[in-house]
């Protein structure tokens, strides 16, 4: 598995530095909160992390992406007196595309990202593990010169993470995927203009 992840790291990185000369690429940061819902809800609180990525624009309104975040939920549960002791994290690597509705001041945009979800826990015995997930996103940037943004965004990350375990006496269970909402508001610095 450790192969196929860096595999698809270093072919992600290589096709967009190649596609860097000569054209319009972003640059940008965001930070926001990521509010677990459905299954996940029941037994994750509120996370807070951030990503970092960058984004070839292929036209005025195309825009291909590449992304890694870090994000940290605290387990529901785990501690006394409401305190939660234990966390979860989980670090998204993806590729995706948006598509940016009007191109000058402030541009709506939505997209959709594609990649692998790392979710590991501090919880005793737990491991860390690669899930491949998805996650619609529509958001807007508000340019306020030639080269700043700023970006905000509603994310939600669906992580195909369900897995049947056994539960002992010959009996299995079915963990649920990971699904989260994110609101999320960063910085956009653009090369090129």
């Amino acid at each position: 598995m450790k192969k196929n992840l860096s595999f698809f790291i270093v072919a992600a990185l290589s096709l967009f530095v190649c596609g860097m000369a000569n054209a319009q690429v972003k640059l940008g940061a965001n930070f926001g909160v990521q509010i677990p819902v459905g299954d996940s809800g029941d037994g994750y609180n509120a996370g807070f992390g951030g990503n970092i990525g960058g984004e070839y624009l292929i036209t005025e309104h195309i825009g291909a992406n590449l992304n890694l975040g870090f994000y940290s939920f605290g387990i529901k549960g785990s501690g006394m007196f409401g305190v939660d002791d234990e966390s979860a994290t989980a670090i998204p690597i993806t590729l995706g595309g948006s598509y940016y509705f009007l191109t000058d001041g402030l541009k709506p945009y939505a997209g959709l990202d594609l990649g692998v979800w790392m979710l590991g826990s501090t919880m005793e015995g737990a491991e860390t593990n690669a899930y491949f997930g998805f996650a619609p996103v529509v958001g807007v940037q508000y340019a306020f010169n030639d080269n700043w943004a700023l970006n905000g965004n509603l994310k939600f990350n669906y992580v195909l993470s369900g897995e049947e375990e056994e539960a002992g006496w010959g009996m299995t269970f079915e963990t649920p995927d990971f699904t989260t909402f994110g609101i999320n508001v960063g910085i956009v610095y653009t090369f090129g203009n």
